[in-house]
């Protein structure tokens, strides 16, 4: 994203709506990034490549079924 991160973007949904229900995803990610998502309310990480679409669904039902 060429404005902003995506970790700025959370930090702006959670400040808007703490109820916001989301799941990162992104193929350039360190443990640091991984975890201060989760800190900031990210529900779910998605690593690229990820294996098949199915995951993503998977894990799109799980975040939305809480």
């Amino acid at each position: 994203m060429p404005q902003m991160s995506g970790l700025d973007l959370l930090k702006i949904l959670n400040e808007r709506n703490k109820d916001t229900k989301v799941i990162m995803m992104t193929a350039y990610s360190t443990l640091d990034k991984v975890l201060d998502s989760h800190r900031e309310g990210a529900k779910y990480y998605i690593m690229k490549p990820f294996k098949s679409l199915q995951e993503v669904e998977q894990k799109i039902q799980e975040v939305m079924s809480k």
